[in-house]
């Protein structure tokens, strides 16, 4: 069933708006809601380029081995690498388990609704994360 503004996946908005809140300091946290935001815009490409190429079944489960080494070599050391590739790894994952009766991928909607949901989440991550630090800057002030 389709949700307002025509997107499927909303619990994508609800991991977004997590990241933040992990942050250590108000501007940590702040630069995870955005690296969040950059790292899955990015990684869309990369999504859109592995299902344009339209690969067979069995190389798109080397294409998912491959992302899930990459995510798990660069997230610890930087978040906005590690989201460029986890993006692909969750949405080729994701059109795999949907393949069509044909045989083919089909990947409609995904990366518009992973980039939508990721960055309306990401900015509201964000104000939870801003709310108190602004609240305590005018009670000092």
């Amino acid at each position: 069933m389709s949700q307002p503004w025509n997107i499927d996946h909303t619990y994508w908005a609800q991991l977004a708006a997590v990241v933040p809140l992990a942050g250590h300091t108000t501007k940590h946290a702040v630069n995870r809601g955005f690296h969040r935001i950059i790292g899955t815009f990015l990684g869309l490409f990369g999504t859109a380029l592995i299902l344009w190429l339209a690969l067979p079944v069995w190389a798109l489960i080397l294409v998912i081995a491959l992302l899930q080494g990459l995510t798990e070599l660069f997230v610890l050391r930087s978040y906005v690498l590690g989201q460029v590739f986890v993006t692909p790894l969750a949405l080729v994952s994701i059109a795999l388990a949907t393949v069509g009766s044909g045989g083919s991928v089909h990947a409609t909607g995904l990366v518009y609704d992973r980039f939508i949901e990721t960055v309306i989440g990401s900015l509201i991550g964000v104000v939870v994360v801003l709310v108190p630090w602004v609240v305590r800057r005018r009670r000092r002030g």
